[in-house]
């Protein structure tokens, strides 16, 4: 989808608003929005153009004062006069402004972040990439990032609308020196990579860098990393399982964020080469998803005309066998610029962020910052009745409704500068915060904040800041200035336009139904998180040690540390259970249609009894029956079931032929289920095989509490066996499942964080709406105590009403809870009850946080002295 942006729709707003006198000011801008935008997504053109709209609002304003001067040093003066008498007015609205604003600066930080991939790239508008549709066989379709290593050569070669294409293999492995392991991101690549993507050279000639095999070009974190103080250059390092290598170079610190940064850049000519890869350039059908394609356009070529050659470049390449299980079916493109926030694909490059992340923390910005701005608009509202008579005096002298609405304008933007001063404190709390969580970590989407070095910030968070003042301003603004001199300076006090059952009382109720539905969120995924390492999954857990191998031989390892005192036992597999890595095989089961995928454990004799897992049928594997290797498989009652091989003792001696082994396997022992996998509930059809070479954990069952005497001796062992790679272990407990359970961390303080803010906000909102209120009924109020009304009637009677709208909330609230809470705890493998205990303690906070705001206003307003009131009456 593609827009036209229209410029002029932000300039006439703001001119509306502030001054005639700087068209030409805006008018200058027009042509740049224009072709910045025109030919993008439409998704990064309203970013695009919300960022440029936020740079150009301080322009605007700093020429409305200079057109104008004194007036605005009036209204200065006047604003900070206002301020200073409403005292509590003004604190709470710059809090509620402030932390709402700090979130939103940290959204803009982030989405500003994003958007910058790929900028440092002088050429990015040129460049592309190309991807796979493969059809998966014996049905499904897949999109990979990938295609076959040729395909480059074929586009340089034969379509002179390209300017230059490369090919790139990515390669995750450790370097070795000195005897000390690495690990790295790695690519292999040819010399027009640095011809098209502005990367450059800190030390060493790029193209006789990697022009030859066997020579790398590193980044400068990874050289000083492996090299401390030493000079890198002409060094040799081994990558490991693929040979010894020359550091031909230093890469220069980039210049901006892109996905296709690596600790390490080889030579393409390796490959070919290095006896690792053993695979052929020409062979699409071997190498099609190991290898990416970019390719740069001439300024006056086309894309299109290209994409129309691809499906003849692919019916003349490549042809897939039968037996094939995947197969390419067509090929696409994508824009350098799109790669990042764009579609996802299999075999990614880089650590794109996904579009729909973005997505979400725009919303929550926008709510969090549209919620404060009303809030500000009701605050304002509420004082609005102490203000009525100023407003008339100065209509009566001659004031314009003009000149009102900037004087109140005015005033929403000294306090929104002065709550972004404040959040700009807080965004220096949150930003740490914020780069610690795994999902940010990971997506490599940490953002810093150079003040010294990103002038345009200041411009864009200046330009939120007006914004806000001016979307938090207006309708109060509009509404002041309506005041009638005569009514208001008789002194009505009531007022139409904000009373009765309006958007405020609307809002009021979404705003505490959305704080309820947070917190009891939080709590929710807290006792789950909690859970997660006290469920029964049908294996024992508990003082268990889980070691990667790293290459080092199994069987050396286990003779080794069998015999420590405090170890129980020691068994291994190629994947541990509820870690959520999982390798599969592909079964013809007897009866069933086409080969199927199943999840397949590699595991040793002792895996079984170690792991506690309950053997139902057959036997288990045993080192004495050589036949047991490979060809011998132990299924789960899930499997038995689902393949219809009767009940477990029938199942026992079936034969079930393996497509990508070519042999027939027998069944031996059915083992009752277990949990393998933490985020599916249903327990899927799963084979045991005793496979040694594909062994790369140890599991080290341990004596209770004998944990850290263990990992001491292990560690020692570990140095005697392998002195170049560290240890990798955990405590599979509490380390295991670490992975998962800092999801859950994540969400509790993202939910927990957004949950508190929306109480805050909404506390706040409901303040002001209690205290319009109560300024509207005072007179009442002074007549029924006159009466012989007690405080406490008059309490309750300014409060019941607001009572009703916090009820409403809750039950709008629970069971919206209840739903979505169910719906995501039903795909978990074991899950916490939803009792009412969790909406308990969700509830009452909430509950009583709205009580104190209301039954201090309501309790002022009641202990007013009539006399004071009714004065004047």
């Amino acid at each position: 989808m593609q827009i036209q942006l229209p410029p002029a729709l932000i300039k006439s707003i703001l001119t509306f608003f502030l001054s005639p006198e700087h068209d030409s000011v805006i008018g200058d801008m027009d042509e740049e929005f224009e072709d910045n935008c025109a030919e993008m997504p439409s998704y990064k053109a309203i970013f695009i153009y919300f960022f440029q709209s936020l740079k150009i609002i301080p322009v605007i304003i700093f020429h409305s004062i200079l057109w104008s001067r004194e007036m605005f040093k009036n209204y200065l003066k006047i604003a900070l006069r206002t301020m200073n008498r409403y005292k509590g007015f003004t604190a709470i609205n710059l809090i509620g402004l402030a932390v709402a604003m700090s979130i939103c600066l940290l959204i803009i930080l982030f989405v500003k972040d994003q958007l910058s991939y790929e900028n440092m790239h002088s050429r990015r508008d040129h460049i592309y990439r190309v991807t796979s549709k493969i059809e998966l066989r014996p049905g499904g379709q897949r999109h990979f990032a990938t295609t076959p290593a040729s395909l480059a050569d074929i586009l340089k070669e034969n379509y002179p609308a390209i300017e230059t294409a490369v090919k790139i293999k990515e390669w995750n492995g450790n370097i070795i020196y000195d005897d000390h392991s690495f690990r790295v991101r790695h690519i292999f690549t040819e010399p027009a990579y640095f011809d098209m993507f502005n990367f450059r050279m800190q030390n060493g000639d790029v193209r006789a860098a990697i022009s030859e095999p066997n020579r790398t070009i590193l980044s400068p974190e990874t050289a000083r990393k492996i090299f401390q103080d030493e000079d890198p250059l002409g060094k040799i390092v081994q990558f490991e399982g693929v040979g010894e290598f020359v550091v031909a170079g230093i890469l220069a610190s980039p210049a901006g964020k892109s996905h296709l940064l690596f600790d390490a850049v080889t030579s393409y000519a390796t490959v070919s080469t290095a006896a690792a890869f053993e695979e052929s350039v020409d062979n699409w059908r071997q190498n099609f998803y190991s290898s990416y394609t970019y390719f740069q356009l001439k300024d006056d070529a086309k894309l299109a005309e290209l994409e129309a050659q691809l499906p003849a470049i692919l019916k003349q390449r490549y042809q897939p066998e039968k037996d094939d299980r995947m197969a390419i079916s067509t090929f696409e493109t994508q824009a350098l610029t799109d790669v990042n926030l764009g579609e996802s694909y299999t075999n990614m490059l880089g650590n794109p962020t996904p579009a729909i992340v973005v997505y979400v923390i725009g919303a929550i910005g926008l709510l969090i910052m549209l919620t404060a701005c009303f809030n500000y608009m009701s605050l304002s509202v509420a004082r609005s009745l102490k203000r009525a008579k100023e407003v008339g005096m100065r209509k009566v002298l001659g004031a314009y409704r003009l000149q009102i609405i900037r004087q109140f304008l005015s005033e929403a933007c000294l306090a929104s500068l002065l709550a972004l001063v404040i959040a700009f404190g807080l965004l220096y709390w949150l930003l740490p915060a914020f780069n610690e969580l795994r999902g940010v970590v990971e997506l490599n989407s940490r953002i810093k904040l150079d003040i010294f070095q990103q002038w345009d910030i200041y411009l864009y968070f200046f330009g939120f800041s007006l914004l806000t003042a001016l979307i938090a301003g207006l309708y109060p603004a509009v509404y002041l200035s309506a005041f009638v001199p005569l009514s208001v300076l008789k002194g009505i006090d009531r007022i139409r336009g904000f009373s009765g059952i309006t958007v405020r009382k609307t809002l009021t109720v979404f705003q505490f139904s959305l704080s309820l539905l947070f917190i009891i969120t939080c709590i929710v995924i807290y006792r789950q998180s909690a859970h997660i390492l006290e469920a029964d999954y049908g294996f024992n857990k508990e003082n268990l040690i889980t070691l990667d191998l790293q290459k080092t031989d199994y069987e050396i390892f286990r003779n080794e540390f069998a015999n420590h005192a405090s170890v129980l036992q020691i068994s291994g597999t190629n994947e541990m259970p509820l870690t959520g890595s999982l390798n599969t095989s592909r079964l013809q089961i007897p009866g069933r249609e086409g080969p199927q995928e199943i999840i397949d454990y590699a595991v040793d004799p002792n895996f079984i009894e170690n792991m506690g897992l309950e053997l139902i049928a057959g036997r288990n594997f045993s080192d004495h029956i050589t036949t047991d290797q490979y060809t011998k498989i132990i299924l789960n009652e899930s499997a038995v079931t689902d393949w219809q091989l009767g009940n477990v003792d029938e199942a026992i001696g079936k034969t079930i032929y393996s497509v990508w082994d070519s042999l027939d396997f027998t069944v031996i022992g059915v083992v009752r289920n277990y949990h393998f996998d933490l985020t599916q509930r249903s327990i899927a059809p799963m084979i045991l095989r005793y496979s040694p070479d594909r062994i790369d954990i140890a599991n080290i069952r341990i004596q209770p509490g004998s944990a850290t005497a263990v990992l001491d001796d292990l560690e020692i062992t570990w140095k005697k066996l392998d002195p170049i790679h560290p240890i990798q272990y955990a405590e599979f407990g509490a380390g295991s499942i670490s992975e998962i359970r800092a999801v859950f961390r994540d969400l509790i303080k993202i939910t927990g964080f957004i949950g508190t803010l929306a109480v805050l906000i909404a506390s706040l909102g409901l303040l002001a709406m209690t205290s319009y209120s109560t300024e509207n009924r005072l007179k009442e109020v002074s007549i029924r105590k006159i009466l012989g009304a007690s405080i406490s009637s008059v309490v309750v009677l300014l409060s019941k009403d607001f009572l009703k709208l916090l009820i409403i909330s809750i039950f709008i609230a629970a069971p919206l809870a209840w739903f979505i809470n169910s719906m995501w705890l039903q795909e978990m493998a074991s899950q916490i009850p939803l009792g009412i205990d969790v909406f308990i303690m969700g509830i009452l906070p909430i509950l009583l946080i709205a009580l104190a705001a209301v039954i201090s206003q309501t309790l002022k307003a009641a202990l007013a002295n009539p006399v004071d009131t009714l004065r004047y009456e």
